[in-house]
C-alpha cells in the first residue's frame, strides 16, 4: 500500500473538539472544500484514485480517517450526531463555511446525517457517485 506522500498527497492532523482526526489532503487550500467519507472497515486510501482528479480541477480534497478508524482517535462515543458533528468541525477547521460532500457505505450514512442536521454546511451531497442533495 503506498503512502500518502508516494501518491502525491499530504497528510494532517486537525486537532477538533475532543478529536484528533487524521486525514489525506491534496489541492490548494484556497480551492472549494471536498471530503470525502469512507465506509466500514476502510480509511482515506478508498479515496486515493479521486483525490487527484479533484485536486487537479481546482479543489481541497480532505479524505479523513473518521472517528475510531486508522491514524484517528478511537475515542467514543460513535453515534450518528457526534461523527456527523466531527464532519461539521472538520470543515470549520478547514476554514471554510461549506463543502461538498462525498459518502460511500458508512461515510454516506454519515454524509447523510450531516446534510439533515446541519444543510447550512453542504454545498452539495453525493452518495456512490450520485449526487441526491443541492443547497
Amino acid at each position: 500500500m503506498d503512502l500518502p506522500e508516494q501518491l502525491g498527497f499530504a497528510t494532517r492532523y486537525f486537532d477538533l473538539p475532543n478529536l484528533r482526526m487524521h486525514a489525506a489532503v491534496a489541492g490548494s487550500p484556497g480551492g472549494d472544500l471536498v471530503i470525502l467519507l469512507h465506509g466500514f472497515p476502510q480509511f482515506w486510501y478508498s479515496w486515493r484514485h479521486q483525490m487527484k482528479a479533484l485536486a487537479d480541477a481546482g479543489y481541497y480534497v480532505v479524505a479523513p480517517d473518521q472517528r475510531g478508524y486508522n491514524l484517528t482517535d478511537k475515542t467514543p462515543p460513535y453515534d450518528g450526531f457526534t461523527l456527523s458533528d466531527d464532519i461539521v468541525n472538520l470543515i470549520k477547521a478547514c476554514g471554510c463555511e461549506q463543502c461538498y460532500l462525498v459518502g460511500h457505505d458508512w461515510g454516506a450514512a454519515v454524509a447523510w446525517n450531516v446534510a439533515r442536521l446541519h444543510p447550512e454546511r453542504v454545498k452539495k451531497l453525493a452518495d456512490q457517485k450520485k449526487e441526491i442533495y443541492e443547497e
